[in-house]
Parts: structure tokens; sequence; C-alpha cells
């Protein structure tokens, strides 16, 4: 079994940046290429710090129960 991947490699993975996010209702968007929004729960977020608006990310799309969702959402540039 191969290791997991960051997402940075992973042709599956698409780029965006966060719309908007708020920790306390613990859910936000985000803003996709030539796609529309995307919501994402915070349970998804896989990054070393919170994240706010603006942020650059990469992240998968499931068709979820309640629609399409990121998980996970991975920062872009780490650090940053």
């Amino acid at each position: 079994m191969s290791p997991p991947t960051s997402g940075r490699d992973d042709p599956d993975f698409e780029t965006g940046v966060v719309r908007w996010f708020d920790a306390r209702r613990a859910y936000g968007f985000l803003a996709r290429e030539a796609a529309v929004d995307v919501f994402f729960p915070a349970s998804a977020v896989e990054a070393p710090r919170p994240l706010v608006a603006g942020d650059h990310v990469r992240f998968l799309v499931i068709d979820a129960p309640r629609g399409l969702q990121a998980r996970p959402v991975r920062l872009d540039r780490p650090g940053s």
C-alpha cells in the first residue's frame, strides 16, 4: 500500500480560494476555478492553522448526501 499523498501531486485534487469560513459555525465555502462555489465543513480541514478568506487550498469534491462538498481541504501553500 502506498503512503497517502499530500494532494499536490494528485490530479483529482482541485485548487481554489477560501471565499468564506466561519469557525464558530464550523463551515465555509471555496471559490473554484471555472465551477460553482463548494461547501466545506470544518471537519474536512487538514491544515496547521484555521483557514481564512483568501487562503489558497487544494481539495477533492465529493457528492455527499446534502450536495457537493470539499473533503479534505488542505492549504496549497503551507506556511503561508
